[in-house]
């Protein structure tokens, strides 16, 4: 490797004061953090301006949790002791990339507070069973982002014999 100019050397590499002045000003526009004042305004506007936090209302479960905004419904849901598996999925599930189809949940309120489903979502969801009938709220907990306030049934029952099933 060709040696560094000598802006660029450091004094525990042999480079002076001097040297490393320069390479102080020229570094610090590239790594260092900005000082005085500014930053603390920069922090204390922050801190001011509340982000609303939305609320996750998982009806089964009769609990609401509060989340960040774009957070993961299916990693909220697990954080918080919500099942989203039933039965054997308990176990046998994938982690998260919607391939199994099992984290399936119906969002009964807010679904303009999610965000529109990803295409493996709905290749997923057009060889599901409980998609029939459901398929304006129907959603898959993995690939679900939470932008705002929803309610949540979890682990919803197949409608095989509905009114929807054979329209």
């Amino acid at each position: 490797m060709p040696p560094l100019p000598p802006a660029y050397r450091c004094a525990c590499r042999g480079g002076s004061l001097g040297e490393n002045a320069a390479a102080g000003r020229i570094a610090g526009n590239l790594f260092s953090t900005p000082t005085g004042s500014g930053t603390a305004q920069r922090a204390a506007q922050v801190s001011e301006s509340t982000i609303p936090m939305p609320i996750i209302n998982f009806v089964n479960e009769k609990k609401q949790i509060q989340v960040p905004p774009g957070a993961n419904l299916r990693k909220e849901a697990l954080k918080a002791g919500v099942e989203v598996y039933k039965g054997i999925h308990k176990v046998l599930h994938c982690p998260g990339i919607a391939q199994c189809g099992t984290c399936r949940v119906l969002i009964t309120k807010g679904m303009e507070n999610t965000n529109p489903r990803t295409l493996l979502e709905r290749m997923r969801m057009k060889f599901s069973f409980a998609y029939i009938g459901n398929e304006d709220t129907m959603r898959l907990s993995c690939q679900t982002q939470v932008n705002g306030d929803i309610d949540v049934v979890t682990t919803p029952p197949m409608n095989l014999y509905g009114e929807n099933f054979f329209s």
